[in-house]
């Protein structure tokens, strides 16, 4: 696994999914994955995107191009 680098959009992205997922007691590779899944799922994948725009100043269109997906 690779060192978290604050300043890679991609790591951010993966940062504010990991810590949404921890919160809502959810999987990660969940939040990251291209399905729409349950709804508490898609609840949780617009909360790390608002997290990630908000929070860490990247646009949400930077968040959905750089975050790892897991299939």
């Amino acid at each position: 696994m690779a060192k978290f680098d604050p300043q890679k959009d991609e790591d951010c992205a993966y940062l504010a999914a990991a810590l949404t997922a921890y919160a809502l007691g959810l999987k990660s590779a969940i939040l990251l994955s291209s399905e729409c899944g349950r709804p508490i799922e898609a609840r949780a994948r617009h909360i790390a995107v608002y997290l990630t725009h908000v929070a860490l100043g990247l646009s949400s269109v930077v968040m959905m191009s750089k975050a790892p997906v897991v299939a």
